[in-house]
């Protein structure tokens, strides 16, 4: 005999199970995956062609540090805490850079395919908002 049947307060417990199990994957948002697809976008934000024709004068030593990720699985979303030192956002009209140092966050959205893309930069009054999926996970 079927152990379902004879329990029905049993069947929406598994269902739930089920859908929980199934929906992790494992493509969580790991503070690697995060520092990959933050380098992508900070190579672009900190190089001279961003902004203007400057020469380079930045360490390639990577400008910020994730401390952390903070899923949201409810809302398909995840926030990094992000450490910026030196990090090099624009450059003056004699091409002077513009660095920050200090705290910031970064959103990501889970796609059903398993991506993770960035949404969202924030640090010290300045937002970068991205509509287009260009800063993603693979």
């Amino acid at each position: 005999m079927n152990t379902l049947s004879m329990r029905p307060g049993l069947q929406p417990i598994l269902l739930l199970l089920v859908l929980l199990v199934g929906g992790c994957s494992g493509s969580s948002l790991s503070t690697t995956k995060a520092d990959q697809i933050l380098l992508a976008w900070s190579s672009d934000v900190g190089s001279p062609g961003f902004s203007r024709n400057c020469p380079v004068t930045s360490s390639l030593a990577s400008p910020y540090s994730v401390e952390g990720v903070h899923e949201v699985p409810a809302e398909n979303m995840a926030k990094a805490d992000i450490v910026f030192k030196d990090f090099t956002y624009g450059y003056t009209a004699d091409c002077s850079e513009i660095n920050y140092s200090g705290r910031g966050t970064a959103t990501f959205a889970h796609y059903n395919d398993g991506r993770w893309v960035l949404k969202s930069v924030e640090f010290d009054n300045h937002v970068w908002k991205f509509d287009e999926p260009k800063y993603a996970s693979e």
